[in-house]
């Protein structure tokens, strides 16, 4: 059950977002501060796109788990949102020239991180219910180590051959759109399934009347 799991479409499609997330985040911090310098301000500015990033990342992490925890919002549409919200950082990122634009900019980005690294954990659980949530979660970190890998090169050809970092965030906003389309698909499914399983399930004031029709009968029987 457990290979199985491993090598089903859910685990990959999870893993894959997730990762890619990871990618998002460790990219940022690797060259905000170039960014922010290719944009005309000092080293000491950029530190303020880190403070916002930061901190924006860590509290959706937690605001992200308490609403899926308390089913506010169904996983999957959590999932569409942080993607959705990592687009429009990117391209706010991208469109931004100055300190305040930035900051909320990397406010922007850190809340679509924040929201879909934080809750791995329920996803896995959520997609894996009888399975080990240690081996399903080390299985997600094996493959974000190996998307990892290729940053390095990618953020060398963007800032080495092209000369900026425009093209980066933007590859990063197509593939976040990527994986926003796929979770649209995903929370789509996911809603006519549970609209088709409620749908086939009878009501509790029906059951209550078909149980309550024969002991009815009985008891006018008997009395007659």
């Amino acid at each position: 059950n457990t290979a199985r799991a491993l090598l089903s479409w859910q685990f990959y499609v999870d893993s894959f977002s997730y990762s890619f997330e990871v990618y998002t985040m460790s990219t940022y911090f690797m060259v905000y501060a170039d960014m922010a310098v290719d944009k005309g301000l000092s080293v000491e500015s950029a530190v303020y796109l880190l403070h916002a990033y930061s901190t924006s990342d860590l509290a959706f992490r937690v605001l992200s788990g308490w609403v899926v925890d308390r089913k506010y919002l169904p996983i999957e549409c959590s999932k569409f949102l942080g993607f959705v919200i990592s687009v429009a950082g990117a391209q706010a990122i991208i469109q931004s020239t100055s300190l305040v634009p930035l900051i909320f900019s990397s406010l922007l980005f850190g809340c679509g991180t924040g929201i879909n690294i934080g809750i791995i954990s329920p996803l896995l659980q959520h997609d894996f219910k009888k399975e080990s949530l240690a081996i399903m979660f080390g299985g997600a970190m094996f493959i974000t180590g190996l998307v990892i890998l290729t940053r390095p090169p990618v953020v060398g050809h963007f800032r080495d051959t092209i000369g900026d970092y425009d093209g980066l965030f933007h590859t990063l906003a197509a593939v976040n759109a990527f994986f926003a389309i796929i979770w649209l698909a995903r929370a789509i499914a996911s809603w006519r399934q549970s609209k088709r399983s409620t749908k086939d399930t009878p009501s509790p004031e029906l059951t209550q009347l078909e149980t309550a029709v024969p002991l009815n009968a009985t008891s006018e029987s008997s009395e007659a």
